[in-house]
């Protein structure tokens, strides 16, 4: 398979927020503004390593609740599971797992009360024989990178926009934020494209994204990519067992590891004590295995479970959009 764009790498770190962000980064590379929105459509249609061109929105900093949920489901009910996580609100991601407890999922919801309510009728749904809910209660890391930086681009400072004024309403939020969780417009001018399904100028659109931005409500806008496509074959998620004085100091240091992509603290359940999350990634077994001894090694204790994916069942873009809904504040 060819090597990655180079423009793969920055556009995974996030698109400028400007009016005509792909002349700004075109710009930076060298490139036209037609040139590169021409090969960035041309690998979005062609190209299997790709999975999407979104606004990712933090659900918790609009104040959902979200757990990580694990389920035994008996084997001759798995084969139903992908249908029934599609089908059901606020699964984001789902995957069967080499453990007793063999399938885990991010569920969001919009607060607690609705989380667990949401979570029971799941394990109903699904005749599981067991399950456990473990809401986050501090993430460490949530950056999921697999292509090549390249280089150090430094995009032109961003220009000024009209006065801000008035806040769109919730239903127009609400479809700015639907909308880009779907899939960011390819266009010379984005912005422009998402207000006309709002009717919002652009400008408004973009101060929008921008003040979302430095709420830490929007995290980024950019290319996804299939990562085993990319050569990281090998995923494990590991909890570990943290005494709490040592929690802070153990996720920092998963964190710091270029290898960990995803690190959370989390609440633990009866029968189930382990309260630190991370996410590994590898090319091959071996490197999988040094990445554990190498955590293992400073911080982290050996008191784990270790849960090998087997399989991915659901992957979406983001719910922020649907939980908005859910909360009254669009159609």
């Amino acid at each position: 398979m060819n090597p990655l764009p180079r423009w793969a790498g920055l556009l995974e770190e996030g698109l400028p927020l400007t009016r005509r962000p792909f002349r700004d980064l075109g710009a930076s590379l060298g490139t036209g503004e037609t040139a590169l929105l021409e090969e960035v459509r041309r690998f979005a249609a062609e190209d299997p390593r790709y999975r999407g061109f979104r606004a990712v929105w933090s659900a918790r900093a609009f104040g959902f609740a979200g757990a990580l949920c694990a389920f035994l489901v008996p084997r001759p009910r798995v084969e139903g599971i992908r249908g029934t996580l599609a089908g059901f609100p606020g699964v984001t991601h789902g995957y069967l797992r080499e453990h007793r407890m063999n399938l885990w999922l991010t569920l969001q919801a919009p607060d607690e009360r609705v989380l667990r309510e949401d979570a029971r009728r799941l394990r109903s749904l699904l005749g599981a024989e067991e399950g456990v809910v473990l809401p986050a209660r501090r993430v460490f890391k949530l950056r999921a990178r697999f292509a090549p930086s390249g280089s150090s681009v430094l995009f032109r400072e961003e220009e000024e926009v009209s006065p801000w004024g008035e806040e769109p309403s919730q239903e127009r939020r609400t479809i700015l934020v639907t909308r880009s969780e779907e899939g960011f417009p390819l266009e010379a001018e984005p912005f422009d494209a998402l207000g006309e399904a709002a009717g919002l100028e652009g400008e408004r659109v973009l101060a929008f994204f921008r003040r979302s931005r430095d709420r830490r409500r929007l995290l980024r806008v950019g290319l996804t990519l299939r990562h085993r496509l990319l050569g990281w074959r090998e995923n494990l998620l590991v909890g570990w067992q943290v005494p709490e004085s040592r929690l802070e100091r153990a996720g920092q240091a998963a964190s710091a590891c270029p290898g960990v992509s995803h690190c959370y603290a989390r609440g633990d359940a009866p029968g189930w004590p382990y309260n630190l999350y991370a996410m590994l990634h590898a090319r091959t077994e071996g490197e999988l295995r040094d990445l554990l001894a190498w955590l293992e090694g400073r911080v982290l204790p050996t008191d784990r479970v270790l849960l090998p994916t087997r399989e991915e069942l659901r992957k979406t873009g983001g719910c922020v959009g649907s939980l908005l809904v859910r909360r009254g504040e669009g159609d």
